[in-house]
C-alpha cells in the first residue's frame, strides 16, 4: 500500500523521531536480517541512512509495523476539589438536617443548648430465658431467609449477565460453522481454479485477475465484481479461492473477450469509484517481473516527487520510463529472470536503484 505524502515527508526528515521492533523480524541469514541488526538502534531518520539502511527497508518495514514514528502528546489530570470534612459548605448542610448532624470534627461548644437534652432517661426491661430463645429462632429464621432471597437476587443478576454472552457464543458458533461451509466450497473451486503454480504449466488468458478489496470477504468480492461486469461481452463467472481474497478471477468466454475488457476497464466507473484493478493472468516469473516494475514507479514518485502520470510502465514490455521536459526516458527494463537492467541515464537515480534490490531480496526470501 503507498505510502501517503504525510508518512513519506516523515520518513524523509532527518529529525524524524523512530523506533525499531528489537527483535529481528527479518529471515536468518538474509542481508535484510544483516542490515536489519545494523540499523535497528536508530532513534532518527538520519541514524537508519548512516546505519546502512535503504529507502526499501524504511518504507517495507513501516508497511509491516517494525517501524514507528513517534509522535509526542501531552497529557493533563484534572483533579476535581471536594469540600473536606468539617468545611463550612459540610457544615451548614449538616445544620439544614437537625441539631446532631454537625460533621464530625466540629465544635461541639458552638451547638445551642436546646440541642442537648436535659435529663438522660434510662428504662431497664428484663426478659426470661423463653423470650430469648424465641428472639433468637426468629433472628436465625431472618438471617436465613435473607441469605436465600440474596442468593435468589445473584442467580438471577448472574443470569442477565451470562445471557449477552451466551447469545454471542451461539452467533460466533453459526458463524464458524457458515465458514466452514464456505471454505469447503472454496477449496473445491480452487481444484479447478487457473492459477499458475509453475511456470511449466499454461496459463488460462480467458481468467482476468481483480483485486483491490481490502477488508471485503469472498462473498462480497464476488457479487460486486459480478454485478459491476455482468455487462461486459464474454463475461460468464467471477470466484475467490479463498475466503479473505487479495484477488479474484473473473473467467470470459475466450482471451480475446478478456483483452478487450482489460483495454476497457480503467474507463469503468464502477471499478474506478472501487478502488479496483484488473490485469492479464500472468505466469509466475511474469508476476514477479510486474511486481519490481510496480515497485519501480513507487519508488520514482516517492524518492524523487515524479507526478505519476509521468512515470510510465508497460507490463506487455516489462519496460519504465520517466516524462521530463515532455520527453520520455527510458530508464530499466525487466529480464525474464526477474533482474532489472539499468539504462545509462542520469535520471536512473541510485536510491531508487538501491530500494528496488533490497526490494527484490525480501522478495526472493
Amino acid at each position: 500500500m503507498p505510502l501517503s505524502a504525510d508518512q513519506v515527508q516523515s520518513l524523509k526528515c532527518a529529525d524524524t523521531e523512530i523506533e525499531y521492533e528489537q527483535n529481528n523480524p527479518k529471515q536468518p541469514g538474509t542481508k535484510s536480517q544483516e542490515r536489519y541488526e545494523q540499523y535497528k538502534s536508530a532513534r532518527h531518520v538520519r541514524d537508519v541512512k548512516a546505519k546502512g539502511a535503504t529507502w526499501a527497508d524504511m518504507t517495507s518495514d513501516f508497511d509491516k509495523g517494525f517501524l514507528k514514528i513517534k509522535q509526542g502528546a501531552e497529557m493533563t489530570t484534572v483533579r476535581k476539589r471536594l469540600a473536606g470534612t468539617g468545611s463550612p459548605e459540610k457544615m451548614a448542610e449538616a445544620r439544614a438536617k437537625g441539631p446532631f448532624r454537625y460533621a464530625q470534627g466540629a465544635d461541639l461548644q458552638s451547638m445551642p443548648a436546646a440541642s442537648f437534652p436535659n435529663e438522660a432517661v434510662t428504662e431497664r426491661v428484663e426478659m426470661s430465658h423463653a423470650t430469648i430463645a424465641t428472639l433468637r429462632a426468629m433472628m436465625r429464621e431472618e438471617v436465613h431467609k435473607g441469605v436465600e432471597d440474596t442468593e435468589k437476587i445473584v442467580e438471577l443478576k448472574v443470569s442477565d449477565a451470562l445471557r449477552p454472552l451466551r447469545e454471542e457464543l451461539a452467533a460466533q458458533k453459526e458463524s464458524y460453522q457458515r465458514l466452514e461451509q464456505r471454505v469447503a466450497e472454496l477449496e473445491n473451486k480452487s481444484k479447478d481454479a487457473p492459477h499458475v503454480l509453475d511456470d511449466a504449466g499454461e496459463v488460462d488468458k480467458s481468467i482476468v485477475v481483480i483485486g483491490g478489496f481490502g477488508e471485503m470477504g469472498a462473498d462480497d468480492a464476488e457479487k460486486f465484481v459480478n454485478d459491476a461486469i455482468a455487462d461486459v461481452d464474454g463475461f460468464q463467472e467471477v470466484f475467490a479461492i479463498n475466503p479473505d481474497p487479495k484477488v479474484v478471477l473473473a473467467r470470459f468466454t475466450s482471451p480475446t473477450h478478456a483483452r478487450k475488457f482489460l483495454r476497457t476497464q480503467k474507463r469503468r466507473r464502477n471499478f474506478k469509484d472501487a478502488g479496483l484493478w484488473a490485469s492479464e493472468n500472468r505466469y509466475r516469473a511474469e508476476r514477479k517481473r510486474a511486481k519490481i516494475l510496480s515497485k519501480t514507479k513507487k519508488f520514482f514518485i516517492e524518492l524523487h516527487e515524479y507526478d505519476p502520470k509521468d512515470v510510465i510502465i508497460n507490463y506487455a514490455t516489462f519496460r519504465a520510463h520517466v516524462r521530463v521536459s515532455r520527453k520520455l526516458h527510458h530508464v530499466v527494463s525487466i529480464s525474464e529472470e526477474g533482474a532489472p537492467v539499468w539504462e545509462e541515464s542520469e535520471y536512473c537515480a541510485q536510491d531508487v536503484k538501491e530500494a528496488i534490490q533490497s526490494f527484490i531480496e525480501e522478495l526472493d526470501e
